[in-house]
């Protein structure tokens, strides 16, 4: 999902829980640095040990869990 399909409903979720945007977004630069961050992301796949799939509760979630299911699928 790109941004300006997702910017409704995260403005929405930004009023429900009162979110501070420009924290949010400093949070989420952060978050984008660690990934980027060839260390920190060597430290998480030790722990880890498998690959892990992150999703939250989109409109078009139940849709999207099955074409990555099919994609998956196809992988083996």
């Amino acid at each position: 999902m790109d941004f300006d399909e997702w910017k409704p409903f995260y403005l929405e979720i930004v009023k429900d829980l009162n979110l501070n945007v420009e924290k949010d977004r400093d949070a989420a630069e952060k978050l984008d640095h660690l990934i980027k961050n060839d260390e920190a992301k060597q430290k998480l796949q030790e722990r880890v040990k498998k690959q892990v799939l992150v999703l939250g509760d989109a409109p078009k979630l139940k849709r999207e869990i099955k074409a990555i299911d099919k994609d998956v699928l196809n992988q083996k």
